[in-house]
């Protein structure tokens, strides 16, 4: 089955426990705490009242910044049992240096766990860490040739894999 991020993160009204494991009983507290770290959030979860078990009422009282509700919305991926992991703008709101971290252990984890990776993202800079890039443009999609300034191994991104799609520009 298909993993969907998007673009928007969304809580719902439970704990932020529940909002990670998303209704799957058998994710343990171990495999938590590994997803949150990899997202570097470990040490702002236990700041807040309840940690995990704060109470979700609605969007506005989640007590975390909009670059940590994305890495808590991208804390779900090292937690999936899907085959297929599809993210839609994942690093909005994310430094650019943040962006890169986080790219390194999606692709890697995905690679590890034999799954596979589409990306949708305007973000044209993360074209570079990918074999396989299209664009969508009036419809179509295109081969995206790309001219980088930073290779993926300065990111410490090796034999990426996956897709990576944008959209708009020209054909080029």
């Amino acid at each position: 089955h298909i993993h969907f991020s998007s673009f928007y993160y969304r809580f719902f009204t439970r704990t932020l426990y529940h909002n990670l494991a998303l209704g799957r009983m058998t994710i343990t507290a171990d495999q938590i705490t590994a997803a949150l770290e990899k997202v570097l959030l470990t040490e702002k979860i236990n700041q807040i009242d309840g940690g995990l078990h704060f109470k979700v009422q609605n969007v506005d009282n989640v007590p975390l910044s909009s670059s940590e509700r994305k890495r808590f919305m991208l804390a779900r991926i090292f937690l999936t049992d899907a085959d297929l992991v599809v993210l839609d703008e994942p690093f909005d709101y994310l430094s650019d240096e943040n962006s890169y971290y986080l790219l390194q252990h999606i692709v890697l984890f995905c690679q590890e766990q034999q799954k596979g990776l589409i990306i949708l993202s305007n973000r044209k800079g993360f074209a570079s860490f990918f074999a396989n890039r299209v664009m969508l443009n009036t419809g179509r999609l295109y081969p995206m040739k790309v001219e980088s300034k930073r290779p993926a191994a300065q990111w410490g991104i090796v034999n990426a894999n996956p897709i990576m799609a944008g959209c708009g520009g020209g054909r080029k």
